[in-house]
Order: C-alpha cells, then structure tokens, then sequence
C-alpha cells in the first residue's frame, strides 16, 4: 500500500473516532457495586456524583438505597440507580449511570446560570403553534441538567415545564420539554399530568413464603404490571386489585 495513502487512511480513522465520542453507561448488576466507589457521595459538585433520593426497607429487612447521578452539581438524565444491601451486608445494585461525560461536555453554559427565561418562552410559542388555539400558561420553570441522546452523546439541556389551560374546559395540561442549553433545540416533550390511561409500571413484590418477586420484564423476572389511573377519584386499578394513589 502506497504511504501516503495509509497516512490518509489513519487520519480518517482518527476522525471517525474523534467524532463518535460518546458517554459509555454503565448498566448494573452487570457492573460490581465496587464501580460506585469512584462516584461522589458527599461533594454536591464533584465531576461525578450520587444523589441520594429517598432509603425504605422491606418486609426482608433488606434496605434500598435510590441515588440520582450528578455531574458537576446537576442531575442527569437517565442516571439512576439503586443499591440493595440486606441483613447480612450483601449489596447489589440496578440501574444505570454515565461514565466519559467529560468528553462531551466543557464548561456549563451561561443560561444554567442565569436560569434561563429565553427557554421557557420558546417551549411556550412550540406549545402554541403546535396546538393552534388560544392557551393560557402559568407556572413556568425552567432548571438545568444533562441529556444523554439516543447515540448516548452528553448535552447541556434545560428542563422547561409550565402549565396550560383552555377556555373550552378541556383537561389542563402540565408540559415538559428538555431544550439544548446552547441552540435551544427540542429533544423531548411530554405532557406530566396524569389522565386516565393504560401504563405500565415495575417494581417489587413478594411475602415472606415466596420471598421476593421483581417486577420489570426483564429476563428471568415477573412481567410489567397493567395500571390504570382515574383521574376523578385519584385510585389506580392493578388487575383486579385497587390501590389509591396522590
């Protein structure tokens, strides 16, 4: 192979390389639990840090730990974990987590300073031209975090959320919309208020003769529940059981 043709064979390697760089998430149980000892419990801005969310026990006396994943003081998104360590010290975890943010992200932006209102009018107006009648909006709030998108490359984003009524008494709405911090760039948007619908949901279950039972459709676990939700009377329908909820 003629040399000038490897050097323009490597550099173009070396580009394609350079522009795929991405964060690499970590996915437990598959990692050890030892992995989150270079994570950041104590420093609210370090690099890297854990959020603890809330700590229950259950019926087994085995304790679980949620943790939110930081970096440099702000949440990010999909970063969540959670650690199980039972009476006799044994811990596991599940979830997952981001590692290489650094790569995609420099120093955050002046708008996660400022709180950036400019976000906030412009998750209103997309409302607005995407729903084409007249709206009414109030409690607007705009904070700021991480996304990782579908290639699992790092932004910083802002968190806009507001509410949204009509003078024809239809459902009122709270709207989400997570924006590039940078160009302003829609990457989701979801409406947060919760209607009557079918979801599903996971999580634990289980008594003290069958032990316990996880609940998220993965391999080797019991299926995702079916849920209903009245709005009105604000009950959740699980199969044929009823469980009232806020």
């Amino acid at each position: 192979m003629h040399k000038s043709f490897k050097f323009v064979l490597l550099g173009l390697l070396f580009l394609v390389t350079f522009q795929t760089k991405a964060a690499v998430p970590i996915d437990f149980p598959r990692y050890p639990v030892s992995y989150l000892e270079t994570f950041s419990l104590t420093d609210p801005k370090a690099p890297y840090g854990l959020q603890k969310i809330n700590q229950d026990k259950d019926f087994n006396q085995t304790d679980h730990m949620r943790l939110k994943q930081t970096y440099l003081g702000y949440p990010v998104w999909g970063g969540d974990i959670i650690i199980h360590s039972d009476s006799d010290k044994n811990t596991s975890a599940n979830g997952r987590i981001y590692a290489s943010l650094a790569q995609d992200l420099k120093t955050p932006p002046q708008s996660f300073i400022d709180g950036n209102q400019s976000a906030l009018q412009i998750a209103m107006e997309s409302y607005q031209h995407k729903i084409g009648k007249p709206v009414h909006f109030s409690l607007g709030q705009v904070s700021a975090l991480v996304y990782l998108d579908e290639s699992f490359h790092a932004h910083w984003a802002l968190l806009v959320k507001f509410s949204v009524t009509t003078d024809d008494g239809e459902t009122p709405s709270r709207m989400c919309y997570i924006l590039d911090a940078l160009n302003f760039k829609v990457y989701r948007e979801w409406d947060e208020v919760q209607t009557l619908s079918s979801v599903t949901a996971g999580g634990f279950g289980g008594n003290k003769k069958t032990g316990k039972h996880v609940y998220d459709g993965k391999q080797g676990d019991f299926p995702l529940l079916k849920i209903e939700r009245d709005p009105i009377t604000k009950t959740c329908f699980l199969k044929k059981h009823i469980s009232h909820c806020a």
